[in-house]
């Protein structure tokens, strides 16, 4: 290790992987090439059956940092990122998933942030990108509360805590068949405070359109009905509303206008906005391919 961070805090990388074994392997440099370097990097192989389990035992024989774990078969990511943080030794802990990486210096920047600022935990902002485009996700800095965090999920997929804490809380529910994430940051900020969003954009979010995504599935939906069945004594009216509205976008289902005059807000109207632009969008691409 290097003298430089001898004396600073060991942080837990946790990653859980499927069948994605070129695209971990991107994932797990990106933690290697962090500019801070007291690190251990805890990956669990989700019953891979491509050759993951070969390339992760590769970059182990050159890098002792790296702890490698594996479900016989495939149990779900949020059961491999719990078995990933019950052996964590790190003072602090944060995720990556398999097919995302981070920019160098996003390690270095939530231990700076988390010595300077007397806060429960930490987020960032994110950056999401495919081969055509890149964008950075910008929103405020500063605390997300349990009100905000009723209107939607503010803090993003990832987070950066205490490892006890993370323990302390239990980890992942892996009765969520979607919106695991949004319940465990909700239930960390009704046990332990706000959320504090760090000024920073280390994270960049795979945006791929051959990507698999469970939020317009029929999970998703379930996801979202576990969540305000869980969580209902703590929710308003006015989350109920716009949580409902936030599902039907991440499913792309239809928004009408009745819907949106018997939930109405500023929330649910800037959600029917970017409904209606991403349609117009798809329509224009449908267009275009048709056209060439």
């Amino acid at each position: 290790m290097n003298a430089k961070y001898a004396a600073q805090p060991l942080v837990t990388i946790y990653i859980p992987t499927h069948n994605r074994s070129s695209l971990v392997k991107r994932a797990i440099a990106s933690v290697q090439n962090q500019t801070y370097t007291n690190l251990e990097i805890i990956i669990c192989d989700d019953g891979s059956s491509d050759n993951t389990q070969m390339v992760i035992a590769e970059m182990k024989k050159r890098d002792g940092r790296i702890i490698y774990l594996r479900n016989d078969v495939p149990m779900g990511a949020c059961y491999a990122r719990n078995r990933c943080i019950a052996i964590a030794k790190g003072e602090f802990i944060t995720g990556l998933d398999d097919d995302d990486y981070f920019l160098h210096s996003r390690i270095a920047n939530f231990v700076t942030a988390s010595q300077k600022l007397n806060k429960s935990f930490l987020c960032a902002n994110m950056i999401f990108k495919n081969r055509h485009i890149e964008k950075k996700w910008k929103s405020y800095v500063g605390d997300i509360t349990l009100n905000m965090m009723g209107f939607k999920n503010w803090v993003g997929n990832q987070v950066f805590i205490e490892t006890r804490m993370m323990k302390n809380i239990g980890g992942f529910d892996i009765n969520f068949p979607a919106w695991q994430d949004y319940d465990l940051w909700y239930r960390m900020i009704m046990q332990y405070g706000s959320c504090y969003r760090i000024d920073d954009a280390s994270y960049v979010v795979n945006i791929e359109d051959d990507r698999p995504r469970i939020t317009t599935g029929s999970k998703a939906w379930q996801g979202y009905q576990k969540f305000i069945t869980t969580h209902k004594p703590s929710l308003s009216r006015q989350h109920l509303n716009s949580l409902y509205f936030q599902d039907k976008l991440n499913r792309k289902d239809e928004i009408n206008l009745r819907e949106f005059f018997y939930h109405p807000s500023i929330d649910n109207f800037l959600i029917l906005a970017r409904h209606k632009v991403r349609k117009l969008i798809s329509i224009q691409k449908q267009s275009l391919k048709v056209r060439l």
